[in-house]
């Protein structure tokens, strides 16, 4: 497949395995420390958004369920913030 060097980094939330990045090039090589350690902290990033986007898309599926319980409610609803 024409891959010299390969890098794997299993990501575990509460134990389990969530994600797995893979980084590999063409040339075979010793990955370093810092290597791993950015690798690392991309795998965490993406789930750190990944996580995010669903919080996301969530909050809109709600708020938009919301709205539609109010545009079929027979009376006027109302939403304060105190």
């Amino acid at each position: 497949v024409g891959v010299g060097a390969l890098l794997s980094i299993p990501l575990r939330i509460a134990g389990r395995l969530t994600v797995n990045l893979s980084v590999h090039q063409f040339a075979a090589r010793v990955w370093t420390d810092d290597d791993v350690a950015i690798a690392q902290d991309v795998a965490e990033r993406v789930w750190a958004e990944v996580v995010r986007a669903r919080a996301q898309a969530a909050l809109r599926e709600s708020d938009a369920r919301r709205l539609a319980m109010a545009d079929a409610a027979p009376a006027l609803v109302w939403e304060t913030d105190a």
